[in-house]
């Protein structure tokens, strides 16, 4: 931004509701603790009062409503992959892409690297603008195969010859602004800038660093604080930036993430940057006059809920909730209340098995069935049971779902990719095994506590066994038209 006064850039996200949530709030919160104020330095979403005095942009879009202008005269647009050719006709001289693993490489190379190729008339020395036409990437190590695109396509693609060269040329000039200045100084000091720059313009960097370097800036609380609260594999991922192993067999093989995702946000109800309560006003895929189809997994460690609906021949996994620790099944239901508050149809159709009729193992003296129903009943929702009977082999149901993903079911599986993220992860980490009767979904780590070796409690195949429950349910038993409204 400050380097080419009046480019334009590109912050890319997989969706404007991951821009808005999670990724721009604390870029701006960053920007704060540099003394770059919002309304001040850079505004957003529109034109700047003149009397901010702010620069004009080279290339100006005439739609500002996810733009950030800087005072310079510098934009950057807040692009989503999920709005189909957003970045078409763009010009861009430089792209930063935050929480890349979640970025779709195939989107980006067919609609946004085509854009990056702005105009050099106005920034034609690479010894002055090195970062024209550069490429950004930042990221925690990617858990599933889907982000595993930035380790394939980039590891090998660095230079560490030529990046330390330019590492031991900033050194050098370091060491001469210590010494006294003279002519000499000055000379060796623009020559060493200006090749570096010549360098860097051509280099690429690749860099897996754990959070513990940069230690100085984020203190030791802040890696106790993570270490002490973040589920263990996420610690390993996000903090010290470990590689996971890959998984072979899947139990889920025909899912792919690229075919049974979607984005369904209604973007003109998201806020401008700000905190903003995140309820189902917020969805588009929920058809507001039909009942919801859940589902359970019940446990001591963690407990899910699935809300879907059959919408035409599509199972949509509209959102899915989770618990774990000291909240249990009651307070999983109370999170979809308060999400689906704004929902007119408050009847939900209770896809179950015999697993629900045990007492005792959720709730001393209740089954997981009674506390479903009284949850609900205190919400002022309609419960109407689908009851399932035994829980279906697991061999039977492997075929059933995958043949589900192929498109050769009634029903074609897909999921809100923006509320369904830790269950897509357990989707893509469930692992298959063989037993003596046949394929089996590898359930042993379930019951074991979250630790330094084992996956978090939410990526584990605890919610695939809700969402089995919901989609196989829908499937077998759909439910008719003739529900009644709470």
């Amino acid at each position: 931004m400050q380097e080419m006064p009046g480019s334009t850039g590109v912050f890319i996200a997989s969706s404007f509701r991951q821009a808005h949530s999670r990724t721009l709030p604390a870029a701006l919160m960053a920007l704060e603790s540099f003394g770059i104020r919002r309304d001040v330095h850079y505004v957003i979403g529109h034109k700047p009062d003149p009397r901010l005095g702010f620069k004009n942009p080279i290339f100006c879009p005439s739609d500002l409503r996810d733009v950030v202008w800087f005072a310079n005269g510098t934009i950057m647009i807040i692009v989503s992959q999920e709005v189909v050719m957003s970045a078409n006709s763009l010009t861009v001289h430089w792209l930063i892409g935050d929480e890349a693993k979640g970025l779709d490489y195939d989107k980006l190379s067919d609609e946004l690297f085509p854009a990056i190729g702005g105009s050099s008339i106005y920034f034609n020395d690479p010894a002055r603008y090195p970062h024209l036409w550069g490429i950004h990437f930042f990221t925690d190590m990617p858990c599933s195969k889907d982000g595993l695109w930035l380790i394939k396509k980039y590891e090998n693609e660095y230079d560490p010859d030529l990046c330390n060269a330019i590492i031991g040329m900033e050194l050098a000039k370091e060491r001469l602004k210590m010494q006294p200045q003279n002519s000499y100084t000055r000379q060796r000091i623009a020559y060493l800038t200006r090749t570096a720059n010549l360098l860097r313009n051509k280099a690429f960097y690749y860099q897996e660093r754990p959070s513990t370097d940069n230690i100085k800036v984020i203190g030791t609380d802040y890696i106790k604080r993570c270490e002490r609260d973040m589920p263990a594999l996420a610690f390993r991922t996000s903090i010290l930036c470990k590689r996971i192993d890959k998984v072979e067999g899947m139990f889920y093989e025909s899912f792919e993430k690229k075919v049974h995702t979607y984005h369904a946000t209604d973007n003109s109800r998201l806020n401008d940057y700000k905190q903003q309560k995140y309820d189902c006003l917020l969805d588009r895929d929920i058809d507001r006059n039909k009942p919801i189809a859940i589902s359970f997994d019940y446990g001591a460690l963690i407990n899910w809920l699935v809300a879907a609906q059959v919408q035409g021949n599509t199972h949509k996994t509209l959102k899915s909730f989770f618990t774990k620790n000291k909240q249990r099944l009651r307070e999983v239901i109370q999170d979809f209340c308060e999400y689906y508050e704004p929902h007119p149809c408050k009847t939900v159709f209770y896809y179950y098995d015999s697993t629900a009729l045990a007492t005792g193992y959720v709730e001393v003296g209740h089954s997981a069935y009674d506390i479903v129903h009284d949850e609900f009943r205190k919400h002022g929702w309609f419960v109407k049971d689908k009851y399932l009977g035994n829980p279906m082999a697991h061999n039977k149901k492997h075929k059933i779902i995958n043949e589900g993903f192929e498109g050769r079911e009634k029903l074609m599986p897909m999921f809100n990719a923006d509320n369904n993220e830790d269950l897509i992860q357990a989707l893509l980490l469930a692992e298959l095994e063989i037993g003596s009767k046949g394929i089996r979904k590898d359930k042993s780590g379930e019951k074991t506590l979250e630790s330094d070796t084992t996956l978090p409690l939410e990526h584990r195949t605890d919610g695939t066994d809700a969402w089995d429950t919901n989609f196989l349910g829908c499937l077998t038993m759909p439910y008719d038209d003739d529900f009644i409204y709470g």
